[in-house]
């Protein structure tokens, strides 16, 4: 599914939980695969910030301001890696170091 479809997909979610549908009948009505608790989010932040909610791919939740410039910083030091649109540990020992904690 592009961005596109997906933006549409979870506009068609949040319009059938507004005209009452349980947000598992919505899901399947728009064709996505999410949790109870996903939904209700993508649901409350369309409430606060409108049509901005169903792009953000943040299921409601704001991305840090300076978290961009910490992972380009880390980047550059060899820490992580960019893979397609996220990023990765550079190493697998620094990723089980952090899994531990």
């Amino acid at each position: 599914m592009d961005k596109e479809q997906l933006r549409a997909a979870k506009a068609r979610l949040v319009a059938q939980m507004q005209a009452g549908q349980p947000w598992h009948v919505a899901a399947a009505i728009a064709g996505l695969q999410t949790s109870q608790s996903t939904a209700y989010r993508l649901c409350q932040a369309v409430r606060e910030r409108g049509e901005m909610a169903l792009q953000d791919g943040r299921h409601g939740h704001l991305f840090p301001k300076n978290a961009r410039r910490l992972l380009d910083d880390a980047t550059s030091r060899h820490l992580l890696r960019v893979v397609g649109d996220g990023y990765s540990f550079a190493d697998q020992s620094l990723f089980d170091y952090f899994a531990s904690l």
